[in-house]
């Protein structure tokens, strides 16, 4: 429990903007201790140890042994953004404030990709689809029994 709340203080510590510059990598290591690594600074720990970015990058997408496929956190699809301050973190099309979930919601209604865009001109149709997209990739997930 130590190492856990360590970690938590640590997050705590983090400065959320650092979401909203490029993609960064936040890593927990079997220890504990939260590693950082964006574009200004190389990856390390608090100790000054370094680790390989790809070895267990947790913002990263992953596969789950219950059949899972977990989205990238940052840029879930390639218009897609995850902003921890924009929208209380929910996933929305880069650059807007409309939230995939909105986007899934009028799709699972009926609507076409067409007439979603006349509600969201704004929006482009690889927007809406990838919005659609990811909203059933989550749904699939959520429907999903999970491996003890």
């Amino acid at each position: 429990m130590r190492k856990v709340r360590r970690a938590l203080e640590q997050l705590k510590e983090l400065d959320l903007d650092l979401f909203e510059k490029g993609r960064p990598i936040v890593a927990v290591t079997l220890d504990g201790e939260v590693v950082l690594h964006t574009s200004a600074v190389p990856l390390q720990e608090a100790e000054g140890q370094y680790l390989a970015p790809g070895m267990i990058d947790i913002l990263g997408p992953f596969e789950g042994l219950e059949g899972t496929r977990g989205p990238d956190l940052v840029r879930p699809r390639p218009t897609l953004r995850i902003l921890p301050r924009k929208i209380s973190g929910a996933p929305h099309i880069d650059g807007t404030r409309v939230p995939t979930q909105s986007i899934g919601a009028l799709a699972k209604r009926g609507f076409t990709v067409e007439q979603i865009a006349q509600v969201y001109p704004f929006v482009t149709p690889d927007s809406i689809r990838e919005s659609i997209d990811l909203e059933k990739q989550l749904q699939h997930n959520a429907g999903l029994k999970r491996v003890a």
